[in-house]
């Protein structure tokens, strides 16, 4: 990536529901830089969650393309690099808490998991599929895991989904006055007031 921009021109997701084609995204234009924080609001199903997949490398578009400041087409591997995503339903998988996070950097993983209540120690065993956690317990390691990883852009999808009212405040303390932010979300809350908002 040669400069810490991200430009999508004319971006199109189309699915196929049966005999039916859903145009998630039909030509979006959308620019981020790494000193911003961006604010991708709308309803349920409006594409906000196709958008942070495809700027995150996870998603390879029907029509339409990424690119950086100069022009250069920007490929999914790159993206992968450039973009964190945290996904509104992501996975956990079994073995340790610590397992999970994918990350060495565990005195820092304990700081922000007791910082958003989690509760449990670092080598708290998960049953496969997270069966023995609750759905806050999965997004908080989930939100940890996201934050550990040091990428230009950190993209957050629904992020405060599942979360009791303590770790919404600590996620919302840890993310205050990050650079390279890109939240999708149906609703506004505190931290977004700050942030260029767009709408789909």
């Amino acid at each position: 990536m040669e400069s810490n921009m991200v430009e999508t021109r004319g971006l199109k997701k189309y699915y196929r529901l049966g005999d039916n084609v859903v145009k998630a995204l039909d030509g979006v234009d959308f620019t981020v830089r790494e000193q911003e924080f961006v604010a991708i609001i709308g309803r349920s199903g409006s594409g906000k969650s196709t958008l942070l997949y495809l700027l995150s490398g996870l998603y390879e578009p029907d029509n339409g393309q990424m690119a950086d400041s100069g022009g250069n087409v920007l490929n999914q591997l790159c993206l992968r690099r450039s973009v964190t995503l945290l996904e509104q339903e992501g996975a956990v998988f079994s073995g340790t808490v610590a397992s999970n996070l994918f990350s060495e950097e565990m005195d820092r993983a304990k700081c922000i998991l007791d910082a958003l209540g989690f509760g449990k120690e670092l080598q708290y065993n998960i049953e496969p599929e997270g069966k023995n956690l609750s759905p806050g317990e999965r997004k908080k390691i989930l939100i940890a895991r996201a934050l550990l990883r040091d990428t230009l852009f950190l993209a957050l999808d629904e992020p405060l989904n599942h979360l009791d009212k303590e770790g919404q405040a600590a996620l919302e303390a840890m993310i205050e006055g990050r650079q390279g932010l890109i939240i999708g979300s149906h609703r506004s809350f505190g931290t977004m007031g700050s942030a260029q908002s767009i709408a789909l």
